[in-house]
C-alpha cells in the first residue's frame, strides 16, 4: 500500500511540476527575443536625401516594433527547453502566474484525494502572491508596449512610410515632368512653320510650368525630410527610454510588496530543506547498517578470497571487530 501511495504521489508531482516547467521555459523564451530584425518598411528607390536614411532607420523601426509588441523567441525544433503548453499567449507573465496557481487545483482520477495535501507539501499556497505580482508586471509590460508604439514607433513609422516615400514619389513625378519638358522642347525646335511653332511654344511653356511646380513640391518635401531627420530618431529613442524607466518603476512597485512573502518562502524552504536532509541522512544510516550486516553474514557463510578467517569462537560485534582482538588491543 505504501509503495502505491508513493507512486501516486510521484505521478502527481510529475504532472504538476511538468506544467510549471513548461511555463518557466515559455516565460524565459519570452524574455529573450531572438531572430534578426527585418529590414525597414521603406521600399522606395529614390536617391539623394533618401539614400541611406530608409535602411538606417529601418532596423531601428523593426527593433521598436519588437519591443512594442513583445515578440517572443521562436521555438526551435531541436531546442532542449520544454515547450509551452497550447494556449499560452501574451502576456507571458499572466500565463506563468496561471501555471503557478494551477498547482494542486487540477487533479486527475485517483489522485484527487491527495491533491490538496500534496499541494500544501510543495508550498503551493505560498505561490499566490507571486502570481499576483507576475500579473501586475505583465500589465506593466503591456503598458510599455502601448507607450512605445504610440510615442516612439508611430512617429518613426510615419517618417519612413510617409515623408520619405513622399520624397521618392515626388522625385519620380519630377523626373516624369522633366522628360515631358524635354520632349516639348524637342518638338518645338523641330517645327518649321510659324503656326506649328506657336502651338509648340504653348506646349513648351505649359511643360515648363509643370516642371517648376514639380520641382517646388519636391524641394518642399526634401526640406521637410531634412528638418525631421535631425530629431525624429532622437525623440523616438528618448521616449523609448522614458517608457522603459516608467516600466521598471511600476514593476518595482508591483514586486516590493513581496518582501514579506519572500522571507516566508525562504524560511519555509530552509526548514523543508533541513528536514529533508535530516530524513535522508537517517535513511542512509539505516540502509548502511542494514546492508553492512547482510554483507558480513555473507562473508561468514563463504570465506573471502584472501583466505582470512576468524578464530574459533570469536564473535563479531556491531562495529565489525573480533572480540578477542578488540580486547587485546584495548
Amino acid at each position: 500500500v505504501g509503495l502505491r501511495v508513493h507512486e501516486a504521489e510521484n505521478r502527481w508531482l510529475i504532472r504538476e511540476f511538468d506544467a510549471v516547467l513548461r511555463a518557466y521555459g515559455h516565460y524565459a523564451r519570452s524574455l529573450s527575443p531572438t531572430g534578426p530584425f527585418a529590414g525597414g518598411t521603406f521600399g522606395g528607390d529614390g536617391g539623394g536625401v533618401v539614400d541611406g536614411i530608409g535602411g538606417m532607420l529601418g532596423g531601428v523601426l523593426a527593433g521598436m516594433e519588437s519591443l512594442a509588441t513583445g515578440v517572443a523567441a521562436e521555438d526551435s525544433e531541436d531546442s532542449e527547453e520544454p515547450r509551452a503548453p497550447r494556449g499560452f499567449n501574451q502576456p507571458s507573465e499572466a500565463a506563468f502566474a496561471a501555471a503557478l496557481e494551477r498547482v494542486g487545483t487540477v487533479a486527475a482520477s485517483e489522485d484527487d484525494e491527495m491533491a490538496a495535501p500534496m499541494a500544501a507539501a510543495v508550498g503551493a499556497p505560498l505561490l499566490g502572491p507571486i502570481a499576483d505580482a507576475l500579473r501586475a508586471v505583465g500589465a506593466c509590460r503591456e503598458s510599455l508596449g502601448r507607450r512605445v508604439r504610440d510615442v516612439s514607433l508611430n512617429p518613426l513609422r510615419q517618417f519612413l512610410d510617409e515623408d520619405l516615400r513622399e520624397v521618392s514619389q515626388l522625385r519620380d513625378h519630377y523626373d516624369h515632368k522633366k522628360a515631358a519638358c524635354e520632349r516639348a522642347r524637342e518638338h518645338y525646335l523641330s517645327r518649321t512653320t510659324e503656326l506649328a511653332r506657336g502651338k509648340a511654344q504653348d506646349e513648351l511653356n505649359a511643360a515648363k510650368e509643370n516642371l517648376e511646380a514639380a520641382r517646388a513640391r519636391l524641394a518642399l518635401a526634401a526640406c521637410n525630410v531634412e528638418g525631421r531627420r535631425r530629431y525624429v530618431l532622437l525623440e523616438s529613442a528618448r521616449e523609448t527610454v522614458r517608457a522603459l524607466h516608467r516600466f521598471f518603476a511600476d514593476a518595482t512597485r508591483a514586486t516590493e510588496s513581496l518582501e514579506g512573502t519572500l522571507r516566508e518562502i525562504e524560511e519555509y524552504a530552509m526548514a523543508s530543506r533541513a528536514q529533508a536532509e535530516m530524513r535522508m541522512m537517517q535513511a542512509s544510516r539505516r540502509m548502511e547498517a542494514t546492508f553492512g550486516v547482510t554483507d558480513r553474514e555473507a562473508a561468514s557463510a563463504s570465506p573471502s578470497d584472501e583466505g582470512t578467517a576468524s578464530e574459533p569462537g570469536a564473535e563479531v560485534d556491531g562495529d565489525g571487530d573480533v572480540d578477542g582482538e578488540g580486547s587485546s588491543s584495548s
